[in-house]
């Protein structure tokens, strides 16, 4: 009888053990798989590699902390004569924005001095497009000017993070909501990774603790 709890507690023990460590291991894999283009494509060419690195890790974080919410920077050369706001949709399109839901997408056309946020239901109801207008003309303008796109860029970024983390709530709305803001004229006037890495702990610790119930049971023979 002995022998046998000594088993027992000895395989729920290893079971817990396996577990936070399948679970730490495909939360590192999952974050690790998204590559920068997933948080930063610069169409432009305005940044460098390591600027690039940075803004894209910046919103990893942001991502892993806040159960997926997005917040992705575009940088285009030029419209193509459509509106800044068909724009930005046709982005967030393409690269798999959820306008939906709590996904944030940051559009600036640097031809046309234009910068665009496009802001998901739920973020609206904890940003306003007062507020967001006032962080662009703030944080991003002054740099957009001297031309320092990059700068401009990080500034905001890293208001909008300090925004969400102050304000946001986890939740998802429909609808969207945008601002816009042209920095050449402002001198006067300023949810599918989730499941698959669910799987993949399941998975990976069912076999994990199959294995450990059979090194257990040899040992203990």
């Amino acid at each position: 009888m002995k022998t046998f709890s000594k088993r027992l507690f000895s395989i729920l023990m290893l079971s817990l053990l396996v577990t936070g460590f399948v679970c730490q291991f495909a939360s590192a894999e999952d974050i690790s798989d998204m590559s920068n283009d997933y948080f930063v494509k610069d169409n432009a060419g305005v940044m460098v590699y390591n600027e690039v690195d940075k803004l894209a890790e910046n919103a990893r974080k942001l991502h892993n902390e806040y159960n997926g919410l997005r917040l992705m920077i575009v940088t285009a050369n030029n419209l193509g004569g459509e509106s800044i706001e068909n724009y930005a949709k046709k982005m967030a399109k393409e690269y798999g924005v959820n306008t939906e839901g709590r996904d944030i997408l940051v559009l600036l056309a640097v031809e046309n001095q234009t910068i665009h946020v496009l802001l998901g239901e739920e973020i609206k109801q904890h940003i306003s497009v007062e507020e967001a207008n006032t962080l662009i003309k703030t944080y991003a303008v002054p740099d957009f000017e001297r031309e320092q796109y990059t700068l401009g860029l990080m500034a905001l970024q890293n208001r909008l993070i300090n925004e969400v983390k102050n304000s946001i709530q986890p939740g998802v709305e429909k609808n969207e909501i945008s601002t816009t803001v042209t920095f050449a004229q402002n001198e006067a006037n300023d949810d599918l990774l989730v499941s698959t890495g669910l799987a993949k702990v399941m998975v990976i610790g069912f076999f994990c603790l199959v294995i450990a119930v059979i090194v257990i049971e040899f040992v203990c023979a």
